[in-house]
């Protein structure tokens, strides 16, 4: 058995030293010796160290990239990958085995609560077996949306979006599942650029929570949605509904008696996820004569969604809803361009 802790301090002393030829040589058996053993988060970290010692050690670097990705592939379990086949085959063996290996295994009992409605949760579930059900609940009542199996992939309406879950998963007998989280899948933007969009591309298949909901009768969005353009100021709240002194600009997309949603712009996606449940302010400075004189409403965001060019969607829910007269008037006033 190679003694790693051994190893890494003998490595770690050469490279403190500046013996950088045997350093390199060192950390480059360490990396071969790590990706060997399968232990390739540590395989990794010794062959990114051979580029900080030395970016021009480029046979070592390769020879050790090569061997990783040799090693990673050779314990693959092909009884996993048959479950899902459309996906892997559009992999390449670089992006399979990333994906592989970040998933986590995780076991569940039956009758366990895997996701609640209402929490934010940014996990992915490929299902491998057993069976779980789909639940919604509305007004006291709970309504039963769909039996998910083996090979069907549930979560994908929360983990390509920013937003709180709509539905509970729950288990109906002993589950295997194999987890995902959205962090990782963040980390690989710079080594695989592609994979994530493979991945949403092939999990659009498994998105009928909305399909699913207006069936039942019990989408959310059974009020008109106006589109509309213009300008808004939003106002971040405390817990106590104080205001935070943090407020922005948003461009308007579209609202109605229950809410209203803009866009924002960032180029960091955490920022973007920080907004999610946090209490606002939203105003525009216009007259609605069936209103207080400065339009303005509170309400909380319940998604966020990203397009393209770093644009972000934001969906706010209202506390209290306007009435129709209310966002009739709100939407002649912008149309006719009453504000600001």
């Amino acid at each position: 058995m190679v003694d790693f802790a051994r190893l890494e301090e003998e490595a770690n002393l050469l490279v403190a030293s500046g013996e950088k030829a045997k350093a390199i040589k060192a950390a480059y058996e360490l990396a071969l010796a790590s990706a060997r053993a399968k232990d390739f988060a540590r395989a990794e970290r010794w062959r990114q160290k051979l580029y900080q010692l030395d970016p021009m050690a480029l046979t070592e670097i390769v020879n050790a990239g090569e061997v990783i990705e040799a090693e990673k592939a050779g314990g693959l379990d092909q009884s996993y990958l048959d479950l899902w086949p459309k996906l892997f085959h559009a992999l390449t063996g670089e992006e399979t085995n990333a994906l592989y290996y970040a998933l986590q295994e995780k076991v569940f009992e039956a009758d366990q609560v895997v996701f609640e409605q209402g929490k934010r949760h940014a996990r992915l579930y490929f299902v491998v077996t057993g069976q779980l059900k789909l639940i919604h609940a509305k007004e006291n009542r709970e309504y039963f949306l769909q039996t998910i199996n083996k090979s069907e992939i549930v979560g994908v309406d929360t983990f390509f979006t920013i937003s709180t879950c709509t539905t509970s998963l729950v288990t109906l007998s002993r589950v295997k599942l194999l987890c995902l989280e959205r962090e990782t899948m963040d980390g690989w933007q710079e080594q695989f650029p592609g994979l994530e969009r493979k991945l949403h591309d092939f999990c659009m298949d498994f998105n009928n929570i909305p399909d699913l909901l207006k069936r039942k009768g019990l989408d959310r969005r059974t009020q008109t949605r106006y589109p509309v353009e213009g300008i808004a100021v939003i106002d971040l709240l405390n817990a106590s509904g104080a205001s935070l002194g943090r407020e922005f600009k948003g461009k308007l997309a579209d609202i109605s008696e229950g809410g209203v949603s803009f866009f924002i712009k960032t180029a960091k996606r955490e920022t973007a996820r920080l907004l999610l449940g946090r209490r606002i302010t939203f105003t525009l400075g216009m007259n609605v004569p069936v209103l207080p004189e400065k339009f303005a409403m509170a309400g909380r965001i319940t998604s966020v969604v990203y397009h393209l060019f770093k644009d972000y969607s934001v969906h706010v829910r209202f506390d209290e809803p306007l009435s129709v007269t209310a966002v009739r008037q709100l939407v002649t006033n912008l149309q006719d361009e009453k504000y600001f």
